[in-house]
C-alpha cells in the first residue's frame, strides 16, 4: 500500500515540474535602460518578417519561437512585433481624448472668430493648428489602440519565461 501511494506522489510530482516548465509569456527587454514588458500566451499580436506579417493569437511559447495559428516563427525571424499591453492601451484612450479636445478646441475657436469677429480674428491664426495637431495626435492615439505598442528587434530582446501562476 505504501509503495502504490508513494508512485502516486511522484508521478504526480513528475507531472507537475513537467507543466512547470512550458514557457507562458514572452518578456521584451530594451537594450538600453533594461525596460521590460511581458506578453502572455494568448495576446494578440502582429509579428513582420523579412517574408511577411502574420496576426493571431500566440497559441504557444516554446524555448526560440512562437507559434500563431498554424505558423511557428523564431524569434530570430521576428523584425517587429506589435502587442497590445496595458500601457499602449492606456497611452492609445489618453492620445485620442487629447488629440479630440485639441481638434474641438481649434474648430470651436473658428466658430468664435468668425461669429465674433473684430480681435477675435487673431484665433483664426491658431485654430488651423489646434485642427492639424489634433487630427495628428488622435491618429496616433487610434493606431495606438488598434495596434499596439511596437517592439523593435534591433532595440528589444526577446526571451520566452515562466511565469507564476
Amino acid at each position: 500500500m505504501k509503495t502504490i501511494l508513494l508512485q502516486l506522489i511522484l508521478a504526480f510530482c513528475a507531472a507537475l515540474t513537467t507543466q512547470a516548465q512550458d514557457y507562458n509569456s514572452i518578456r521584451l527587454t530594451h537594450l538600453k535602460n533594461q525596460l521590460s514588458f511581458e506578453i502572455e500566451r494568448g495576446a494578440k499580436v502582429v509579428i513582420t518578417t523579412s517574408d511577411n506579417r502574420i496576426k493571431g493569437k500566440i497559441s504557444q511559447i516554446q524555448d526560440d519561437a512562437l507559434v500563431i495559428g498554424t505558423d511557428t516563427i523564431t524569434f530570430s525571424e521576428i523584425n517587429i512585433l506589435f502587442a497590445k499591453t496595458y500601457s499602449s492601451k492606456t497611452s492609445g484612450v489618453l492620445l485620442s481624448i487629447l488629440g479630440g479636445s485639441l481638434g474641438t478646441a481649434g474648430i470651436y475657436g473658428t466658430g468664435v472668430a468668425i461669429v465674433e469677429g473684430g480681435y477675435s480674428r487673431l484665433i483664426l491664426l491658431y485654430s488651423p493648428a489646434l485642427i492639424t495637431v489634433g487630427t495628428i495626435i488622435t491618429i496616433k492615439g487610434v493606431q495606438m489602440l488598434s495596434r499596439g505598442k511596437r517592439f523593435k528587434k534591433t532595440k528589444w530582446d526577446f526571451s520566452p519565461t515562466i511565469v507564476a501562476q
